[in-house]
């Protein structure tokens, strides 16, 4: 039955009576009248009842009554007038009926064009129904069905139903078919399925994370294009859904699928198991045969036989009829139905809906999915191999790049770059602007950072304690060219090209602008090589946001590439003695610092500066429930190996409290609660500030340091954030 139908059943079964009446008298249905109501899987036609008394209209039943599934009775006119159709049963005690001319007249639909009620079944026995034209009695039909329940059959042995709930291939046939008023049918739609579900004996067997599947796939082929359409899924090791892949450095590895929200999907919430293993919806006595075990009908709950068939086919609806058979070659038949329905999507009052789906079941225990797999080296393969390696090898050479905008923007980049054993020089336009910045080597953990001026100087801003260049360490100063050779294939032109999902590999070729990493590269990179066995180049594109990306690299001038920088006569800015001045708090911090103001003067005019060798976080902090201060941090002092440089912390916090009593700030015995309990210094005008090293929430010590000034008076602090618009 239909959701619909379910829902009506669920509404009506409180006024459904516990016993069943007797099976009409004789002279009620003639003695020698008999049905046979039992699908067969060569056809979706039943052998209709027949009738007693029929003038003007007919009834239809697209499949037999069992006792616990209701189905729907359709009328068909053998005539121009239609309307109203009353239905009546001969006894309410061995099936009730239900109109549902209500619930079709509150979705909408002329209910009166295509006449349809629900028959819910109560105990096993023989009925009639009788149906006639409201407005007009004399157009009636009367026929009789019968009704069979699990009793008069047997459920499916064990080991049969076994078959099912493990590893299966399931090849399936469906047919989606448009009914016209009198229920003439014309093919709509159909497709060729296969879905396969593959056991491991790798995944955990707890209950508690769903059935046992541990692979999923499902091929979609739409007969009438030709289009195909396959999704394939995994249960991961920590039991999410999951999607194989071949990596760029060629390892299939599994990436998590996640929803709209951004959350993993529980494998045992997903839609990929195989439900026949799952005993909360479907168990051997859920299959009953009644012909010594050709076939079994599925007898359950409308909402199981739902659930039952949603992993089987990715498609979402409710079975009126579920039929599997025994096929000779050891196989499991199956005929699956949907009776007609009206569909909500068109709203159609002259035309329902419905379809059937029928196949096998096969490769019990056995079936497997087509695993992603490693590309095979190929001998051209050797080549590219040795580039890549000498890529990442090389410390001096010169890269030139264009980054473009499909659309007329001033964001075009056109970039080189320089790198040297102890330099990495980056000269850039974006649109019509111009930057010349880079960093130089200073030790193996400290180097500084650099501008080029107009006049072609070498500005030092700021010096940084971290590797130069330690891949032990995962640090990386120079592109390290990742990715297997195998990942590309050869051209006819002797470049080299990988697949669109492999395209990802260019962002390991180069430094990239910085809206690269919202750039999907959903195309083929291809690389060409120079005669000395080097890459000369590369290019490729991607999507960002709805812009398309053409990215092309040129690599040359292997061991000979030279900045032309004089670095022994450079101009030192990493001296600063204002906010104004500092390079690390311009332009973030120092914008946000001025949209605060303590009694009508600006934050930075306010709060002592002293230069931070590590820079400075980029927002000024406040709380909304203590609107009396505010603070700034620094950056983190750490070492190389990312621990903190606590030496270097403690002299800043050390040098912050000189800086404060040089600029006539005297300490006090109080104490900060807002920063870890360090001391309060108070000026003349009352403002007091406190420095000490940043904690966490849970008290832990931070690598970094906290600044806060306070005022007496709320009214003396404000944020106005138009300031910096």
């Amino acid at each position: 039955m239909t959701k619909a139908k379910g829902l009506l059943l669920l509404a009506t079964s409180a006024m459904l009576l516990a016993s069943c009446g007797e099976p009409p008298t004789d002279s009620s249905i003639p003695e020698e009248s008999s049905t046979d109501s039992v699908p067969s899987i060569s056809s979706s036609e039943v052998e209709g009842p027949s009738p007693i008394t029929g003038k003007g209209i007919d009834l239809e039943v697209r499949g037999a009554f069992f006792v616990g599934n209701s189905r729907s009775v359709y009328v068909t006119f053998q005539q121009e007038k239609r309307g109203n159709v009353i239905f009546e049963t001969s006894d309410e005690t061995t099936a009730e009926i239900s109109s549902l001319q209500d619930l079709m007249a509150e979705s909408g639909y002329d209910y009166t064009l295509m006449p349809e009620a629900l028959v819910t079944p109560k105990c096993a026995g023989r009925f009639f129904i009788h149906a006639y034209l409201e407005e007009d009695p004399s157009i009636e039909v009367k026929r009789y069905f019968e009704i069979k329940e699990k009793a008069d059959g047997e459920p499916m042995p064990e080991d049969t139903f076994q078959l099912l709930t493990s590893s299966l291939k399931v090849k399936t046939t469906q047919e989606q078919y448009a009914y016209d008023l009198n229920y003439g049918e014309k093919l709509e739609y159909n497709y060729e399925l296969t879905t396969i579900f593959e056991e491991t004996g790798a995944a955990s067997t707890d209950v508690s994370v769903g059935p046992r599947t541990d692979a999923y796939s499902l091929t979609e082929k739409n007969l009438q294009t030709g289009a195909t359409k396959t999704y394939q899924y995994v249960r991961t090791a920590n039991n999410k859904v999951g999607r194989e892949y071949v990596s760029i450095d060629n390892e299939v590895l599994s990436e998590k699928i996640v929803d709209e929200d951004g959350n993993d999907r529980a494998w045992a919430n997903s839609a990929y198991t195989n439900f026949f293993a799952d005993n909360t919806i479907v168990t051997p006595e859920s299959f009953v045969t009644f012909d010594g075990g050709t076939s079994y009908h599925f007898i359950g709950e409308w909402l199981d036989a739902s659930y039952l068939c949603y992993p089987l086919f990715l498609s979402g609806f409710t079975p009126d009829d579920i039929v599997l058979f025994m096929n000779k070659d050891g196989t499991i038949g199956f005929h699956i139905q949907v009776d007609p329905t009206f569909d909500s999507a068109t709203h159609k009052n002259n035309v329902k809906y419905g379809q059937i789906l029928y196949g096998t079941f096969s490769e019990f225990g056995t079936a497997e999915i087509e695993h992603a797999k490693p590309y095979e080296h190929k001998d051209y393969h050797d080549a590219v191999g040795t580039a890549l390696q000498k890529m990442k090898d090389a410390r001096n050479y010169k890269v030139h790049f264009t980054y473009d905008y499909s659309s007329d923007n001033d964001y075009d980049v056109d970039e080189t770059l320089i790198f040297e054993e102890n330099t990495i020089d980056q000269s850039y336009s974006v649109g019509p602007n111009s930057f010349h910045t880079g960093i130089r080597k200073i030790d193996d953990t400290h180097y500084y950072k650099y501008t080029v001026n107009s006049e072609n100087q070498v500005e030092k801003n700021s010096t940084v304690n971290a590797y130069w260049h330690n891949p032990a360490s995962g640090v990386t100063r120079y592109p390290t060219f990742r990715g297997a050779p195998e990942i590309f294939t050869k051209n006819q032109d002797g470049s080299y090209s990988t697949s669109a999902d492999h395209g990802v590999a260019v962002i390991y070729m180069s430094y990239l602008p910085t809206s690269s990493s919202y750039v999907s590269w959903d195309s083929p990179l291809t690389i060409t090589l120079s005669e000395d066995g080097y890459i000369a180049s590369a290019s490729t594109k991607g999507t960002y946001f709805d812009e398309e990306i053409t990215l092309n690299i040129e690599f040359s001038e292997f061991g000979t590439a030279s900045t032309g920088l004089d670095f022994d006569n450079i101009v030192d800015n990493t001296i600063v003695k204002s906010w104004e001045e500092d390079p690390e708090a311009q332009g973030g911090l120092l914008n946000n610092m001025n949209e605060w103001t303590i009694e009508g003067t600006p934050l930075p005019q306010v709060l002592p500066f002293l230069d931070s060798p590590v820079g400075w976080s980029g927002v000024v902090g406040w709380l909304q429930s203590n609107p009396t201060f505010c603070y700034v941090q620094t950056g983190q002092f750490l070492n190389a190996d990312k621990t903190t440089d606590q030496a270097s912390l403690d002299k800043f916090v050390a040098d912050y409290k000189a800086i404060l009593l040089a600029s006539g700030y005297v300490a006090t015995s109080e104490t900060d609660s807002q920063n870890d309990g360090a001391t309060l210094y108070r000026n003349e005008k009352n403002y007091t500030i406190s420095v000490a090293q940043e904690k966490s929430w849970n008290d832990y010590p931070q690598p970094s340091v906290r600044i806060c000034i306070h005022v007496d008076d709320a009214s003396k602090i404000r944020w106005d954030t138009t300031v910096s618009e």
